[in-house]
C-alpha cells in the first residue's frame, strides 16, 4: 500500500447508501459501471428499502480485482414487486465518483439523502458534500453520545479532509530508543581511529612474514641459524677468531629465495601430478580386469548361442522337409475339396429350393404376400379385419421356414426360435433383460396384436434380415416379412459359400433400408417364459373367441434406431 493511500477501484470492498427514498414496499440494488454508457459489471442483491442506511454485502468481482480505475459509476435501481410489473425497474440515484476525491467519515449515518458510502482499505469514504454540516457552520458528524473531546477531533479532521489520507503509525513508547549524542558520537570516532592505526601497524609484520616465507620452504636454509639471529657485539678476540675459523655462509640473495621457492612450487606440482597417475592406472587396471570378465561371459554366451543356432537349423530343417511333404498332400486333395465344396454349395441351393416349395410364398395382385395359403401382413399393416388365428400360424411357418435357412445355412441366428407351431416363440438374447422377460410370443388373440407380439415379429425380421445379410442379400424394407423370407428361399445364391472370396459387408447396409422396424419393447413383470401369455389375456381352447383385457394403447408408430425397452405403468 502507498504512503498516500491512493484510492483505487480493486480497493473498493462493498457501497453502503443512507436514506435512499423509494416507493413504499420496494426493493433497492446498486450496478457497477466503468463508464456512463457502457454495460454494469456488478449487480448487487436487492434488499429492502426506505431504510436509514441500506447496506449490501461486500463486493465479489473478478473485474474489480484486477481493476486500476481511479473513477466508477454507480447507479441505484428501484425494483417494484408488483407481479404485474414485474420488470418496472427505475434509476433513483446515479454517482459518476472520482475514488481521489472522498473524504473519509467515521459515521455512516452523518451523510445527507442519496448519498453512496464507499468502503476503501478497511475505512468509511463519502463525497464532501455530503457530509451533514454541524449547527456551528463547521463541517463535521452529528455525534451521538456528545463527548466534546472527541467532537472537536472530528471536526479538526473534518476541518483537512485530506489529512487523514496519509498513514499514522503509533509506536509503543518500550519500542523506542533516543539516538546518539556527540559524546557517543565522539567515542565512536576515536575507536575507528584506534582500529585504523592497528591495520597499519599489523601491515609491517606481514610484509615481514612475507619476505621470510620462502626461506622456510627450504630446510638447508632453516638449518643455518645465523639467517634467523641478530648479530653479535664482539666481546673478545677468542671468539672472533672463532667465527673466523667457522667461516659461516653469507647470507643468500633474494633472487635465489626467489628460484628456490618456484622450484619448490614445481616440486609440489610434480608429485601431485604422480599421485594422479598413479590413482589414474589402479582405476584403469581395475576396468580393464572388468572388461576382461565380461569378456570371457560374453565368449561362452556365444559358444552357447552357437549351439542353440545350430539345433534350431536342424529343426528348422525338418520342419520344413515335413511342410513340403503337407503341401504336396494338400495340393493332392485341393481338387477333392473344390468338388466336395461345389456339391455342398448346391446341395444348401437345392435344399433352400425345397424349402421354398414346402412353405411356398406367393405375392397376390393385391400386393398383399401369403404362406401356404394364409396370409400375413406387414409388421405396420395388421388390422381387425384379418383373424388373429392366421395371423399366429403365418407366424408360426414363417418362423419354422427362417429356423430351417439357418439350418441349412449353418448359421446360428441372433435370436433364438422355440418351435410350437401356431404357439412359437422367440427369445431376445441381446437386449439388457430380466430373464422372465427375454422370450416373446409369435401368436395372438386379437387383432391388432399387442406390443409383445409385435416386437417378436420385429425379432423375427431381424433374423431374416441377418440370413440376408450373411449371403450378400440387399433389402429395401426390414418390415417385409415375407418378401423377404420369399427372395431368401428362392432367389439366393450361395456365390459367398464357394469359397472363391471371404465375406464382406454388402455395398447398401442395413441401417440404409428405407424404414427401420425396430420398436419399442413393452415388459411386464407378469410376462415370464413359463407362463407365455402376460395376465389379462383370457386363454381357452377354443379358438374362435379371444378377449384381451390389458393391451397397451401407447404403441410408438416412429421406429427408431434402437429399440428401447421401457415398462407400461399399470
Amino acid at each position: 500500500m502507498l504512503a498516500t493511500q491512493q484510492l483505487r477501484l480493486r480497493s473498493l470492498t462493498q457501497i453502503t447508501a443512507g436514506r435512499v427514498r423509494c416507493q413504499a414496499g420496494c426493493q433497492i440494488y446498486f450496478t457497477l459501471h466503468l463508464s456512463t454508457m457502457s454495460a454494469p459489471f456488478y449487480t448487487s442483491e436487492k434488499v429492502d428499502g426506505g431504510k436509514e442506511v441500506a447496506r449490501w454485502q461486500e463486493i465479489r468481482s473478478s473485474t474489480i480485482l484486477k481493476s486500476s480505475a481511479r473513477s466508477v459509476c454507480v447507479r441505484i435501481w428501484q425494483h417494484s414487486l408488483d407481479a404485474e410489473h414485474p420488470e418496472s425497474d427505475c434509476v433513483l440515484v446515479f454517482w459518476g465518483v472520482y475514488l481521489s476525491g472522498l473524504v473519509k467519515i467515521s459515521n455512516t449515518n452523518a451523510v445527507r439523502e442519496n448519498s453512496l458510502i464507499f468502503r476503501l482499505h478497511g475505512s468509511w469514504y463519502t463525497a464532501a458534500e455530503s457530509v451533514i454540516e454541524c449547527p456551528n457552520g463547521e463541517k463535521g458528524l452529528a455525534l451521538e453520545n456528545g463527548e466534546v473531546e472527541k467532537e472537536d477531533r472530528i471536526l479538526r479532521d473534518l476541518s483537512d479532509p485530506f489529512r487523514v489520507r496519509f498513514l499514522c503509525r503509533e509506536v509503543p513508547a518500550c519500542h523506542v530508543n533516543a539516538s546518539y549524542n556527540i559524546f557517543n558520537l565522539l567515542l565512536l570516532q576515536q575507536k575507528q581511529r584506534q582500529l585504523k592505526n592497528r591495520r597499519e601497524s599489523s601491515k609491517e609484520v606481514v610484509d615481514r612474514i612475507s619476505v621470510k616465507s620462502p626461506v622456510c620452504l627450504n630446510p638447508t636454509l632453516i638449518a643455518n641459524s645465523a639467517l634467523f639471529q641478530a648479530p653479535r657485539r664482539n666481546t673478545g678476540m677468542g671468539r672472533q677468531l672463532t667465527r673466523l675459523l667457522n667461516q659461516q655462509p653469507e647470507r643468500p640473495d633474494p633472487e635465489v629465495i626467489l628460484q628456490a621457492q618456484k622450484l619448490r612450487q614445481k616440486i609440489e606440482v610434480a608429485k601431485f601430478r604422480v599421485r594422479l597417475l598413479s590413482a589414474e592406472r589402479d582405476r584403469a587396471r581395475t576396468h580393464v580386469r572388468q572388461l576382461e570378465g565380461r569378456l570371457g561371459k560374453m565368449c561362452d554366451t556365444n559358444i552357447e548361442t552357437e549351439s542353440w543356432l545350430m539345433s534350431m537349423y536342424r529343426k528348422l530343417s525338418r520342419e520344413r522337409d515335413n511342410f513340403l511333404q503337407l503341401k504336396v498332400a494338400c495340393a493332392a486333395h485341393h481338387d477333392t475339396y473344390d468338388t466336395v465344396r461345389t456339391q455342398l454349395t448346391k446341395r444348401r441351393q437345392h435344399l433352400l429350393r425345397e424349402l421354398s416349395d414346402i412353405y411356398e410364398v406367393r405375392q397376390h395382385d393385391g400386393g398383399f404376400f401369403t404362406i401356404n395359403g394364409i396370409s400375413l401382413p406387414d409388421s405396420e399393416s395388421f388390422t381387425d379385419t384379418i383373424p388373429a388365428l392366421s395371423v399366429s400360424v403365418a407366424l408360426g411357418y414363417a418362423a419354422h421356414a427362417v429356423h430351417m435357412c439357418s439350418v441349412i445355412l449353418n448359421i446360428p441366428l441372433r435370436n433364438s426360435i422355440k418351435l410350437e407351431g401356431s404357439r412359437t416363440r422367440i427369445v431376445d438374447n441381446i437386449k439388457v433383460l430380466p430373464e422372465t422377460d427375454r422370450v416373446f410370443p409369435l401368436y395372438c388373440r386379437i387383432m391388432p396384436p399387442p406390443d409383445v407380439t409385435q416386437y417378436a415379429v420385429f425379432l423375427l425380421n431381424q433374423n431374416i434380415a441377418q440370413l440376408q445379410f450373411q449371403l450378400g442379400i440387399t433389402k429395401r424394407d426390414l418390415r417385409t416379412t415375407l418378401a423377404n423370407l420369399m427372395q431368401l428361399t428362392k432367389n439366393a445364391v450361395l456365390d459367398v459359400y464357394s469359397g472363391k472370396h471371404s465375406l464382406e459387408l454388402p455395398a447398401q447396409s442395413l441401417s440404409n433400408y428405407g424404414s427401420s422396424v425396430e420398436i419399442n419393447v413393452p415388459l411386464s413383470r407378469n410376462f415370464s417364459s413359463n407362463n407365455d401369455v402376460p395376465k389379462g389375456h383370457r386363454i381357452s381352447r377354443s379358438m374362435d373367441n379371444y378377449q384381451n383385457e390389458n393391451v397397451f394403447r401407447d404403441f410408438k408408430n416412429h421406429y427408431m434406431s434402437d429399440p428401447v425397452l421401457y415398462k407400461k405403468g399399470k
